[in-house]
């Protein structure tokens, strides 16, 4: 499947506000870190990187599209699949699986 099928599947309303968002509020770096941009916590309860303490699901921008998916799709994402395209580490990714 082509990235412009893909995009295709993105509601355009739902495109423009995670973008806006995510223009806003960009992802921190830590230089000590082989993990660039997200502070995820795994299920271990350990963070890819520790002592940040901004962690992935307590990101603004994270809560957003969140509570976005949830507009969209009241009934749940049971059953759906999420393309996390150009995911870095997959933070967005661990957090919509959870």
């Amino acid at each position: 499947m082509s990235l412009m099928k893909i995009r295709s599947l993105i509601p355009a309303r739902l495109r423009s506000i995670l973008r806006t968002l995510v223009g806003r509020h960009p992802p921190p770096q830590c230089p000590s870190s082989p993990f660039t941009a997200h502070n995820i916590r795994l299920d271990d309860g350990t963070e890819t990187m520790p002592g940040h303490d901004l962690l992935m699901e307590t990101t603004t921008w994270c809560q957003s599209a969140v509570r976005t998916l949830k507009m969209l799709y009241p009934k749940g994402l049971k059953g759906k699949r999420i393309a996390d395209l150009g995911c870095l580490e997959g933070g967005f990714s661990v957090v919509f699986a959870r």
